[in-house]
């Protein structure tokens, strides 16, 4: 279900949470602090996942207990019933207790190529049904050339999926839902932009500014943890893109999504490969050059930094985890010299902190080994 809010007065309100790359100019100082910054909420958030874990492992610990006691049968009826009540509650804590590791693993997104109308069209099947029971008119207005957007298809599908839920438990009582697209320029760069209107009640003025947080929900059914809306809000922050909400009362609410378009131009000319690994390298080195880059190879991070002054790649893909000096320290001497320096990092260690660490220091993406070179290639081809 998804995490929609109550109906309202009669008011116009619009929250916008836009989240823009990361400037290029801060200081190596800056980044140092940041860093460390980061490596604190990682702490954190690891300590939520532990602490979700042991209400789930201590959950299952009360249920397996009450169960086995409940077969007792001399047991008087009424300590069966409280018996029964005791191990409901412990099923419902478990079953938040699951919703919430969902919420704090949200796993970062894996690029690709995407086609809006197609995502969409995939999250309204599941509802197919509820549509037609509830007479409600669903119009798509997408224009044929209509560019793809750069995201994580199947957490894009989670973002329409739960707009899409919310929408329709604001028409009970039929009604109609719009969804329009078009292609935006902003900034530097260009946007689809998705907007999702329904013609449910509205949004109260007193929720406006709080239907993104986690935890917040005003309705009344207790499974519900106000998650829903949390996690668009997280999945399109980590798009670089931007979600807003404008509710009337009587005339329902319009969601408006930005996503950044996967622009088929000019390719990246010139790559550095920064690994360790020799044969690795290399065939990196052959697939890129077959896409018509210029690549050179280096197998260390002092001669990535020594080569990145001299050679002034277009886009530096390196390894995390190298002997001597490695990549966040690279990185770091890199972006120190020129802090508009594209780097993508493509490791096969599984640390969030050190992801976290090396996104906030400013690369663009991160690759997990081992990936596909294809995706590599639609990334170099979207920076563009």
């Amino acid at each position: 279900m998804g995490d929609d809010v109550s109906n309202g007065p009669d008011t116009e309100d619009t929250l916008t949470v836009d989240m823009e790359p990361e400037g290029q100019d801060r200081q190596n100082g800056e980044n140092k602090k940041e860093v460390d910054h980061a490596g604190k909420l990682v702490s954190l958030d690891d300590l939520n996942r532990k602490v979700i874990h042991k209400i789930v492992r201590s959950v299952s610990v009360i249920v397996m207990t009450i169960d086995s006691l409940s077969k007792h049968s001399d047991l008087p009826q009424q300590i069966i019933s409280r018996f029964n009540d005791i191990e409901e509650e412990a099923n419902s804590l478990g079953e938040m207790a699951h919703k919430l590791m969902g919420f704090v693993g949200l796993r970062r997104p894996k690029h690709t190529q995407v086609d809006i109308k197609e995502n969409i069209n995939r999250a309204l099947r599941p509802i197919e049904q509820i549509i037609k029971s509830r007479s409600i008119k669903v119009t798509r207005e997408f224009p044929d050339d209509l560019p793809p957007v750069w995201a994580d298809k199947n957490q894009l599908q989670r973002v329409f999926s739960n707009i899409l839920t919310n929408a329709l438990e604001a028409m009970t009582s039929g009604g109609r839902l719009t969804l329009t697209a078009r292609e935006i320029q902003k900034d530097e760069n260009k946007f689809v932009e998705l907007r999702i209107e329904d013609w449910g009640a509205g949004i109260a003025r007193e929720h406006m500014d709080k239907i993104f947080d986690p935890f917040y929900t005003t309705k009344t059914d207790p499974d519900c943890l106000g998650l829903g809306l949390a996690v668009c809000k997280e999945i399109i922050e980590s798009h670089e893109g931007s979600i807003s909400v404008i509710s009337r009362r009587g005339q329902g609410a319009t969601f408006t999504l930005h996503l950044l378009v996967m622009e088929a131009g000019e390719r990246v000319k010139k790559v550095m490969v920064v690994d360790d690994d020799i044969n690795y390298c290399k065939t990196l080195r052959d697939f890129l050059s077959s896409k018509g880059h210029q690549v050179v190879v280096v197998f260390s991070g002092d001669e990535a930094i020594e080569l990145y002054k001299e050679y002034r790649p277009h886009v530096v893909v390196m390894d995390m985890q190298m002997p001597g000096r490695n990549g966040l320290e690279t990185l770091l001497e890199i972006k120190a010299f020129d802090p508009e320096a594209v780097v993508i990092m493509a490791t096969a260690s599984t640390d969030n902190r050190l992801r976290t660490r090396a996104k906030e220091s400013g690369i663009v993406a991160y690759l997990e080994k081992p990936f596909n070179p294809e995706e590599l290639e639609l990334l170099l081809r979207g920076l563009m």
